[in-house]
């Protein structure tokens, strides 16, 4: 049972979608953010820019959180952004020499000139994407695999040996303006190399990150909840203007708390630093019915 579900169910009080008069489910706290340790799956030991490693275990780092009030399950993903992923058509890409797309493939031949293949994708400033490719690498210098645009981009993976390689990795976009890359994958002359199942989706909602692998908390699996050290760990998400009655409800130790009438801008924010299960963030105060609600699922 997910925690959205769990708290529809608790004394009744948020019915689930259509339910109950009176009650209300977490499309109603919406425009809102739901981070809940309660729910599996939504955490990650990397924060973006790295290779995607899923949070499994008491003590790890916790370098990624989704955002579940989406409502679109552990995983809150969009729409599809690559089309031709499956190297069906060379529709959409752009296909350099030395490159071409043949046979559900897009193949580099050995021995041919440098070049970028490259899905251009329109871009949101701050916005977070996984990014997934399959690679392979036959000879030659080296593979590298980018995202972004020409005022900012990232080496997503690069490698130097032969094999095969899938590659998922969540990517936050720093900019949207400049020459549109969007995924690229790069071959020298002398690298022979193969790239299909290409995928960009932007993940929904308010995701939270450590701009740092030193600023990563800790997984506790007995409470649930992440634990700060203190000193420089720090999780942060990405708002719009929320306005300056905005209230950051944070859920520690089996009970919750209220900071109310917050002044919330557009731009980063950084959460709590209490070792806290769950941070639910919206532009207006609770109700008391809502208040009772979460602490009756609590």
């Amino acid at each position: 049972m997910t925690v959205a579900a769990a708290i529809a169910v608790a004394g009744g009080n948020m019915a689930a979608a259509g339910g109950a008069s009176g009650g209300f489910t977490i499309a109603d706290l919406l425009p809102a953010v739901w981070l809940d340790l309660r729910e599996a799956g939504t955490m990650w030991q990397e924060s973006y820019d790295n290779p995607v490693v899923t949070q499994t275990a008491n003590g790890q780092p916790v370098g990624l959180l989704f955002d579940i009030a989406p409502g679109a399950g552990a995983t809150p993903l969009g729409a599809e952004m690559v089309l031709t992923g499956d190297m069906s058509t060379s529709t959409g890409w752009t296909v350099p020499t030395g490159w071409e797309i043949t046979a559900g493939q897009a193949v580099h031949a050995a021995g041919s000139t440098n070049g970028y293949l490259v899905y251009p994708l329109s871009l949101t400033a701050g916005a977070l994407y996984r990014q997934q490719i399959d690679l392979t690498k036959s000879e030659g210098t080296a593979l590298f695999n980018t995202f972004g645009t020409d005022r900012g981009y990232d080496q997503v993976f690069a490698t130097s040996a032969n094999g095969s390689f899938s590659v998922s990795a969540f990517v936050r976009s720093e900019l949207d303006f400049g020459s549109i890359y969007g995924l690229r994958v790069f071959a020298y002359a002398d690298t022979g190399a193969t790239a299909d199942n290409a995928s960009v989706k932007p993940v929904l909602g308010h995701p939270a990150w450590a701009a740092a692998d030193d600023e990563r908390p800790t997984f506790d699996v007995t409470v649930p909840r992440v634990v700060h050290d203190g000193v420089i760990d720090q999780l942060t998400i990405a708002v719009g203007d929320l306005g300056t009655d905005a209230t950051v409800a944070t859920l520690v130790a089996g009970a919750w708390s209220y900071l109310e009438g917050q002044t919330i801008g557009a731009g980063d924010y950084d959460l709590p630093t209490t070792n806290w299960t769950a941070v639910i963030i919206l532009d207006r105060a609770l109700t008391s019915q809502e208040k009772a609600s979460l602490e009756a699922s609590t």
